[in-house]
């Protein structure tokens, strides 16, 4: 919908600044967020600010992080805000996985390839160029059925799902065990290719595909 478009683009401008503010932290900054949100008002400008700090220190507080880094995308269609860990996660220090798609007619194409441009420029808190893989997305389209969406219940104020309306479907939303690695699957030709790519990046851990 427009009005979803509209949310999308606000929160890539916020990324987009989250970016510059963070690693500037100036008035050069607080300028660009002025331009960016002609009509906020002061307080508001000094409260995003503010919260964009807090995250930061919160993060770094609570799970020890040294750097914190703001990718400007997720997965196309993220009911949840295109949350981080269904486009890119860790393998190991230094190293991390991308949600990817070559197909440039997808939406997801550009969105992969704005967190690419983001992290190829980055480095970990150690000051290592990231090892980036791709790993693809399926290659059609993951889309709710008549039958799945019976089962939902939405909240007053939730986005609600359509029947054939494409789903957030990824293959780096998988979860690491002590010696597994669980991989969703979506009955796509892309599945197999998945678990391969992962069970080179897991060497010591057993690569288990279950339908999502």
């Amino acid at each position: 919908s427009v009005d979803e478009q509209d949310k999308r683009k606000q929160r890539i401008e916020l990324t987009d600044y989250c970016q510059e503010f963070c690693e500037k932290n100036d008035e050069m900054s607080r300028a660009l967020l002025k331009r960016m949100f002609a009509g906020v008002s002061e307080e508001q400008l000094q409260t995003t600010m503010q919260t964009i700090i807090q995250i930061e220190d919160n993060l770094k507080k609570y799970l020890g992080a040294e750097k914190i880094i703001w990718l400007k995308h997720g997965i196309y269609n993220d009911e949840t805000n295109e949350h981080v860990d269904n486009v890119c996660a860790f393998i190991k220090p230094g190293s991390v996985v991308l949600a990817w798609t070559d197909d440039k007619e997808d939406e997801q194409y550009e969105m992969s390839k704005g967190c690419f441009d983001i992290l190829s420029k980055e480095t970990d808190a150690k000051g290592r160029k990231f090892k980036i893989t791709k790993l693809p997305i399926p290659k059609k389209h993951i889309c709710i059925t008549e039958e799945e969406l019976a089962g939902f219940q939405f909240e007053e104020g939730e986005d609600i799902r359509e029947v054939n309306e494409r789903l957030a479907a990824s293959y780096v939303n998988f979860y690491i065990a002590n010696n597994s690695v669980i991989v969703p699957q979506f009955n796509d030709e892309n599945d197999k290719l998945a678990v391969e790519i992962l069970g080179s990046l897991f060497k010591n851990r057993k690569i288990v595909p279950i339908y999502a």
